[in-house]
């Protein structure tokens, strides 16, 4: 008899625990389960970044392009950031170009999923400050669109020794500093692979 996947079984203790915290609004009731949803989202995310890793290295990682609504996506991942954040004193801040066009073709799921990736490890490497997300439109001709997404943060920074191993397998600078900061490591090597999939590239200063 098989039992639900990993996958599967943190995605059901979410639901879980967003009824209990719908149902209790206060107490210690609520605090547990806060902890237990924010220790499920860390697990569900490593699962997720393990299963992405071994897709890629399979070759299996699919590119879907199909027409898709810019600020729509971004303005759904405007609360994951912010949950993120949580009680942290970072401002959230955006730079969105007003040329970006309504609608664009490409893999909204694999951009969102990278953005996602960059904005996380921005503010989980920023105790205090700010975390900017800017998207700018560089039109290339009538049909093509370059669209650049830039992170910045008012974090610890890199060591300049340190860059090029940023974008390594299970890679985690200056570990002596960062050891307790969650992650398998995988997520910045995971999104330049994706990046690249989809015909970009991606960079660090």
């Amino acid at each position: 008899m098989r039992g639900p996947t990993p996958k599967t079984f943190f995605q059901k203790t979410k639901v879980s625990i967003r009824e209990i915290l719908r149902e209790n609004q206060s107490g210690a009731t609520c605090e547990y389960a806060r902890d237990i949803q924010i220790a499920s989202n860390m697990l569900l995310n490593q699962v997720n970044d393990i299963l992405d890793f071994s897709k890629i290295e399979a070759g299996q990682m699919d590119i879907i392009m199909d027409e898709y609504e810019p600020m729509s996506s971004l303005h759904d991942l405007s609360m994951i950031f912010l949950n993120r954040i949580g009680e942290k004193p970072v401002e959230l801040l955006y730079d969105i170009d007003t040329d970006l066009p309504e609608k664009l073709y490409g893999d909204r799921q694999r951009i969102r999923q990278v953005i996602i990736n960059l904005m996380n490890n921005a503010i989980k490497f920023t105790d205090s400050g700010f975390v900017k997300l800017t998207v700018k439109a560089e039109t290339i001709d009538e049909e093509t669109l370059n669209v650049i997404y830039e992170v910045k943060d008012s974090g610890q920074g890199i060591k300049a020794e340190d860059i090029d191993k940023l974008f390594g397998t299970y890679a985690q600078v200056d570990k002596e500093k960062n050891h307790f900061k969650e992650g398998t490591g995988l997520g910045l090597s995971i999104s330049k692979q994706m990046v690249e999939l989809m015909g970009g590239s991606i960079g660090v200063t």
